[in-house]
């Protein structure tokens, strides 16, 4: 298991451990049937700053991980990483919540909506696709730390180029970019415009930022690095 998936997975079974108190407390809350009106806003409270602290580590970690792959220095990335992670954690954490009352608004069944709201598979994707962006993220700073180690070394007068292209891993299980059986069909054009040579910059506005495009994206931005039009450094998938 690479660096990536073990900390996904860490951060998975801790915000797993967190909801599951969440959800136990939300079917007792509801009531059977189901009353969202019973519900204290103190819960919901609660499940957002649990929420926000679960995700702000996972952000950091992966931020700076990522910062260092593409040839970073850690130290350098933490500040980065904290102004990054504190916004979006905070972001992420009230979307979560907000929807959470939604579906407890929407319920027919108080177990169900527990399950549902504090289940695994939501806790997946939601680890996955902040992952994903902190990993797009911090990749630049340590593309920008590249490139000024690059100028140290070669002077300043040197042409230093990045280049950053929509990419998947060559593992392509079905419905994922360009998958032989149902290919995903927001991702597929966009690797295939990445592969004739387009860059990331150059696509639709809505992807110029890098992956994810869509909850479980598993794409990555590929990095390229040209010095004085030579390829120098490539980094590709950090797993």
């Amino acid at each position: 298991m690479g660096e990536r998936a073990q900390v996904e997975a860490t951060a998975a079974r801790k915000l797993g451990r967190v909801t599951g108190k969440h959800r136990a407390e939300l079917r007792r809350l509801l009531g059977d049937p189901p009353d969202v009106s019973q519900v204290p806003e103190s819960f919901w409270a609660k499940v957002e700053k649990d929420t926000e602290e679960q995700v702000l580590a996972l952000l950091l970690l992966m931020y700076i991980a990522s910062a260092s792959h593409h040839g970073g220095n850690r130290e350098q990335a933490q500040p980065a990483a904290l102004a990054f992670a504190v916004g979006r954690a905070k972001q992420t954490a009230r979307s979560f919540t907000q929807t959470s009352k939604r579906l407890a608004g929407n319920a027919t069944s108080g177990v169900d909506a527990a399950k549902k709201i504090f289940g695994p598979e939501r806790i997946e994707k939601i680890v996955e696709h902040e992952s994903s962006r902190a990993v797009t993220e911090g990749a630049e700073v340590g593309i920008r730390a590249v490139e000024d180690e690059i100028k140290r070394d070669k002077g300043t007068s040197v042409e230093v180029v990045v280049r950053r292209y929509w990419s998947h891993s060559g593992r392509r299980p079905p419905r994922h970019s360009l998958a032989p059986i149902k290919p995903c069909p927001i991702c597929s054009p966009l690797e295939r415009a990445g592969n004739r040579g387009v860059e990331i910059k150059d696509l639709p506005a809505p992807f110029r930022n890098g992956p994810p495009a869509h909850p479980r994206c598993d794409c990555f931005k590929r990095v390229v690095v040209f010095v004085d039009g030579k390829k120098t450094k490539q980094y590709k998938e950090f797993a």
